[in-house]
């Protein structure tokens, strides 16, 4: 009989800081697991994956002319795959930070500077206008360039998305809805988002959305993070006691293909391009524990 030294978990929260390591994040390895882990979804979700995207710009869309060839750059960055991060919220290195804007309708903001900072930070220069956007895998649009103060709330920005784009948020439209007893203004939002409160929109009577980026907890964390955290909890463990229940299975497969002096595997969860693998350690062979 084949016994085994795994611990996916462990070895899962390790790749985990091993990436934001890498990305030069500072990370307390000692922190508890539930803290680690939302700091680094809050973190992926901030940030915008490098993959290309078409470009969507709404019929209400303007931006001042000096800011022009910031957006021209931005748009080619979107169009080419390439990284965002320079012009995203310095916030964003910050793992504790919440984003409300995003939280609860998952809309970014970029700044639109021409030129890097002086100070070697990686980010162009901030500006007062900044271009507001709904970014999905394959498509980002591009709701409209607004002043740095004030905006963050401002429902038009759902109006201007429903008005352009009504398929890309139809999930989120609470069905056989007539309206809202209260209509909340965007200083209304603005003080309920502070205390970690959703509120939904009425776009006019009959169309109303909840939050179009799953909303925040009360702890002003992310709903949405929060969702693919409870996932994680569920597939790691899930996975090791697959391997775990078919151990005496995987020895004989790894003993087909390398000398194993005794019985003892040595497995370490790893993941690859969304794959996942249980790695024997000693012969450097690996289970395929499929794509998750």
């Amino acid at each position: 009989m084949y016994t085994a030294h795994l611990d996916f978990d462990k070895d899962f929260d390790n790749l985990l800081i091993a990436e934001l390591t890498d990305k030069n994040l500072h990370i307390d390895e000692t922190g508890n697991s539930e803290k680690l882990r939302m700091r680094y979804f809050n973190y992926k979700r901030r940030s915008i994956y490098e993959i290309p995207r078409e470009v969507l710009i709404s019929k209400e869309f303007s931006c001042p002319p000096e800011y022009q060839t910031g957006l021209e750059n931005v748009k080619n960055k979107f169009e080419n795959g390439e990284s965002l991060l320079p012009h995203l919220s310095k916030e964003l290195i910050n793992l504790d930070y919440n984003d409300s804007l995003l939280n609860d309708w998952k809309i970014y903001h970029l700044h639109l500077g021409s030129e890097f900072e002086e100070n070697g930070s990686g980010f162009i220069k901030r500006t007062g206008p900044l271009l507001f956007a709904r970014v999905e895998d394959d498509k980002v649009y591009f709701i409209n360039v607004m002043p740095h103060t004030d905006s963050w709330t401002k429902q038009e920005m759902i109006k201007i998305i429903h008005n352009n784009w009504p398929e890309s948020i139809e999930m989120y439209r609470l069905k056989d809805v007539i309206g809202l007893e209260h209509i909340p203004t965007d200083d209304d939002i603005k003080v309920m988002r502070k205390f970690g409160v959703n509120s939904s929109i009425e776009i006019e009577p009959g169309i109303v959305y909840m939050s179009i980026g799953l909303g925040q907890t009360t702890a002003k964390t992310s709903m949405e993070v929060a969702m693919v955290i409870s996932q994680y909890s569920r597939l790691i463990p899930k996975l090791q006691s697959l391997v775990e229940n078919n151990l005496q299975k995987i020895g004989e497969l790894i003993s087909a293909d390398a000398n194993i002096e005794g019985n003892e595997l040595f497995l370490k969860l790893v993941i690859q391009d969304g794959q996942y693998y249980a790695l024997e350690q000693k012969t450097g062979i690996a289970i395929d524990l499929g794509k998750h």
